[in-house]
């Protein structure tokens, strides 16, 4: 948790809009990676004052190079794949929240003792929980106000994405352990009740009904794109579950 909390005041105040933070977190591991745009002594110049907070047993790794190698650095390190058919499949189900502002020590300390509960250990699926840096005094993201896009959640600071996935990554996927991932995320946002929090729309969770759903990912985005609905699909062909209606934002 103090690790994080470095990490959290770093990216709040210091982090500059060329540098990109991502915790991840699943059993026994805890990791910060990210990406620089730039020389590597604007690189180091700009990561110190975390560098200096990390404890000394922490296991840096740097790495230059172009976009491509980026990419494939994001890739776990393996060739980008390049089919004619794509064929790569999933099995999984996902969570997130939006915290449009910091995590509170006692929210940290109650989710990252969740996920390193008995049952998260004995989860019938693998599991991963991804935390990216989106705001902050530097962030290039906050540079733009939320009406600027049907985004809604410009001005957060934290995106968090609760991810499992069956072992062979085939369905089906077990019932026993959608429970588990809600209250993973319940363990965060009910430990920081005066926080209104959102979702991210492209991790779509098929268990909200559509009317939180739209309150959680557009907020006070979704008058504005059911109005464009209205013009532009008054027929409701394109739809799903979770869609936005017409009469949505009314």
């Amino acid at each position: 948790m103090d690790l994080f909390l470095a990490v959290q005041a770093f990216g709040a105040t210091q982090a500059p809009p060329q540098l990109s933070l991502r915790v991840w977190t699943y059993p026994n591991v805890f990791g910060v990676w990210g990406a620089f745009w730039g020389t590597h002594s604007d690189f180091l110049a700009a990561i110190a004052p975390l560098l200096a907070k990390l404890p000394q047993n922490a296991k840096l790794s740097f790495e230059q190079g172009d976009w491509l190698a980026s990419l494939r650095s994001f890739y776990d390190g393996a060739q980008l794949p390049q089919p004619e058919a794509y064929q790569q499949r999933e099995t999984f189900f996902a969570k997130s929240v939006v915290a449009p502002g910091e995590l509170t020590a006692a929210a940290l300390r109650s989710f990252f003792g969740s996920l390193s509960s008995r049952a998260a250990r004995d989860a019938p699926v693998a599991w991963w929980v991804m935390l990216d840096l989106y705001g902050g005094t530097g962030s290039a993201i906050a540079a733009f106000p939320p009406a600027w896009s049907s985004y809604a959640h410009r001005n957060a600071l934290w995106t968090v994405q609760l991810y499992a996935h069956t072992a062979d990554h085939l369905p089906p996927f077990p019932d026993a352990a959608i429970p588990l991932m809600h209250a993973m995320l319940r363990s965060l946002t009910d430990a920081q009740p005066e926080t209104v929090f959102g979702a991210y729309p492209n991790y779509a969770d098929p268990t909200l009904p559509a009317a939180e759903a739209h309150q959680r990912y557009y907020g006070g985005q979704l008058q504005r794109l059911a109005e464009i609905k209205r013009q532009a699909d008054p027929e409701e062909r394109f739809w799903h579950p979770q869609a936005i209606a017409a009469a949505d934002g009314v």
